[in-house]
């Protein structure tokens, strides 16, 4: 009687140890799937990092006309003397235009800001003041006027504390337009 109850114990253990061998290899499948899911994770991010450094290094390093996006925006403000041409245009017997509060400045990494002296902004046509100088690094050398409208290009002369001056033909009028302002906006 004791050959029987020895065969059923080793054919319980060898089943037991079947069913242990097969879970520990379901459970290595499990884990591997999960580390090659973690390191595919780890390459992207890995890829992520390489790529913020080389931004980091642009910034701090790069030149600083591949830095500057200038910036406008216009704020309904009173009606302003215009010329006679703008018969039509919402121009009224007074010769007063809608006005608008202009603003321009220049959207830069704050860490480069103090890099820059000054920014002179030109503006050609009728006006009082041909050139206005942004000194302020804080606001991105922001400068502001009245008119009635925008001008389509204004030559941006950025005067960096290191190196020759340089120029950027913003296009006023068309950046404007391509974020939805038209006349009476």
């Amino acid at each position: 009687m004791r050959a029987p109850a020895s065969r059923l114990v080793a054919a319980i253990s060898l089943v037991g140890m079947l069913a242990a061998l097969s879970y520990g290899a379901y459970q290595v499948r499990v884990l591997d799937t999960d580390y090659q899911l973690k390191s595919d994770s780890l390459a992207v991010l890995s890829d992520l990092a390489d790529s913020l450094r080389r931004e980091v290094d642009h910034i701090r390093q790069g030149p600083l006309n591949s830095l500057i996006t200038p910036k406008v925006l216009a704020v309904p403000a009173q009606r302003v003397q215009c010329p006679k041409e703008w018969d039509g245009y919402g121009r009224d017997a007074n010769g007063l235009c809608r006005g608008y509060g202009f603003l321009l400045w220049l959207d830069i990494p704050y860490a480069r800001r103090e890099d820059i002296r000054g920014v002179d902004y030109h503006f050609d046509g009728l006006t009082t003041s041909p050139v206005r100088r942004g000194t302020e690094p804080s606001n991105g050398f922001l400068v502001g006027w009245l008119g009635w409208w925008p001008w389509p290009t204004i030559p941006i002369v950025v005067e960096p504390k290191v190196g020759q001056k340089f120029t950027i033909d913003f296009p006023m009028e068309q950046t404007m337009r391509d974020a939805g302002w038209s006349e009476g906006k």
